[in-house]
């Protein structure tokens, strides 16, 4: 997971590769949580980490999507604009913090 992140931040594949992943692992969480929701939905704790691992992926999917965003719109600029610069520093950070605080 993070070799792809870093192969597209540093240009090795484009957007598309990154995406599929990004719609697998999407896939995978979604599946997981229902799985975990529907078997121990009387285990408050695992209902919490299944609902906070659902919010996570969709933080970092709006994060991403925001990204996307502001490099398309910034891509005439000169120089990185600041919203541009904010998004992809939370995007990444968020991206790297996550798996660590599992």
């Amino acid at each position: 997971m993070f070799c792809r992140g870093s192969a597209f931040r540093h240009k090795v594949f484009g957007l598309n590769p990154h995406i599929a992943g990004a719609t697998i692992v999407t896939g995978v969480v979604l599946w997981f949580t229902s799985a975990l929701r529907s078997r121990f939905s009387d285990i408050p704790l695992l209902r919490l980490a299944a609902l906070w691992l659902r919010v996570s992926i969709g933080v970092q999917l709006l994060l991403g999507a925001a990204v996307l965003w502001s490099r398309l719109y910034s891509r005439q600029s000169q120089q990185p604009i600041p919203v541009m610069v904010t998004l992809t520093v939370a995007y990444t950070l968020f991206g790297v913090l996550l798996p660590a605080s599992c």
